[in-house]
């Protein structure tokens, strides 16, 4: 193992970087902000998760939030899971669309394992929306289409760019985005093959409303059959009111509450409203309340069961 030093402490490797000892750097942070802007409800949030996003976007737009459309997308590696900020070009119900080159380290993880996660977060309207879903690319007709509105100069940078792979320094690949300048000429660009759209399809999206004391508002949506869901995932540790995730109920050990909860599930059962009730994917996933039975079983055993 050969060592180096550096400003500010010492690099260890093994053929490639590993690790930087910088001694005594251990910092606690304790700045914050009490976050008092607005709030946002059940009534507000309505059913319809794609029509609240759209809201909030144009509202970030107005604003004058900086790339309102920038979110952190998270994928899964062989060994671990990284996370970017990209852009978002489009959304609908289908979900939401961004570009890449397909041979990037994001597009070898998402062949991989198509499970991802986006994030929005607003810090001047005190919001973040958080999004886990199933991606798969969009159709060569809506890249080329896409393709075509980009920049002349960005473009051509899709040619020249090996996306995520090493360079020899930032000399050698403006020469190369010179070379396919001067290869296209004033001729039209093309969209280059490894390059293109995904999308995400929405499984589970979260509006976060940022709150006082960090008793913060999230209104959650997830995904049963074709339609998304709404159930409230509560400003606080012991604040679980109406359309609570059951299994935060067992987690905390409140028994007596989660069987409230399973009562009020069975009420609901019995109506149409059942959508706006769904209770945690862990636990009652499709309102199975024997699984639900076995896990206050095993926090309690020998319990009286949950009355039917």
């Amino acid at each position: 193992m050969q060592t180096r030093s550096i400003t500010g402490g010492t690099v260890v490797t093994n053929g490639y970087l590993r690790w930087k000892k910088l001694g005594q750097m251990e910092q606690h942070i304790h700045d914050r902000i009490d976050y008092t802007r607005t709030t946002l409800t059940e009534a507000e949030a309505g059913t319809d998760p794609m029509v609240l996003f759209a809201t909030w976007f144009a509202q970030a737009q107005e604003e004058g939030v900086h790339e309102p459309h920038a979110m952190t997308l998270a994928t899964v590696g062989s060994l671990t899971i990284s996370c970017r900020v990209v852009l978002m070009r489009s959304f609908d119900a289908q979900g939401f669309t961004f570009y890449s080159n397909h041979n990037s380290r994001k597009a070898m993880d998402l062949e991989r394992d198509p499970r991802a996660a986006l994030n929005f977060f607003w810090p001047q309207m005190e919001r973040q929306v958080r999004i886990e879903g199933k991606v798969g690319p969009v159709t060569d007709q809506e890249s080329d289409a896409y393709f075509a509105t980009r920049p002349r100069e960005n473009r051509i940078a899709a040619w020249a760019s090996d996306q995520s792979r090493a360079v020899e320094d930032r000399e050698q690949l403006e020469k190369r985005y010179e070379r396919w300048k001067e290869r296209f000429g004033d001729g039209e660009v093309p969209r280059p093959l490894h390059w293109g759209g995904y999308r995400v399809r929405v499984q589970r999206m979260e509006f976060w409303q940022g709150r006082p004391n960090r008793l913060h508002d999230r209104i959650a949506f997830e995904r049963v059959g074709k339609e998304l869901a709404l159930f409230d995932c509560g400003s606080g540790p012991r604040d679980r009111t109406s359309l609570t995730c059951h299994h935060s109920l067992v987690s905390i050990g409140d028994r007596e509450g989660a069987e409230r909860e399973l009562e009020r599930l069975r009420a609901l059962a019995a109506t149409p409203q059942l959508y706006l009730s769904l209770s945690s994917r862990d636990a009652l996933e499709t309102g199975d309340l024997a699984r639900a039975q076995r896990i206050l079983d095993a926090m309690n055993p020998g319990d009286r069961p949950l009355s039917t």
